[in-house]
């Protein structure tokens, strides 16, 4: 099975598209919010990866642009912790 990405929600259900990009996933999202908002409610749906093993993750937009996995941003997160860690140390040495 191929790697793609999808929208679902709780609610709203899944979207039905298996999307090549989470950001073709986002403008999935746009379209059914703009049609929930034009009957006053809203959508809950998100982004979801399904990779090939058959695992899936929450996909989510980088505050710099791009998309990336939870687990991603988790490392992301974990190495500017560590950059500003050693550069408070160069900084205390100095």
């Amino acid at each position: 099975m191929k790697t793609y990405y999808y929208t679902t929600g709780d609610v709203r259900g899944e979207c039905g598209h298996r999307h090549q990009t989470a950001a073709t996933a986002q403008r999935c999202i746009d379209r059914d919010q703009a049609g929930c908002s034009s009957q006053g409610g809203y959508s809950d749906r998100v982004i979801r990866l399904h990779r090939e093993d058959g695992s899936e993750e929450l996909v989510v937009e980088g505050t710099c642009g791009g998309w990336y996995t939870v687990s991603e941003m988790d490392a992301l997160r974990a190495e500017e912790y560590e950059e500003r860690r050693q550069n408070r140390r160069v900084a205390l040495s100095e």
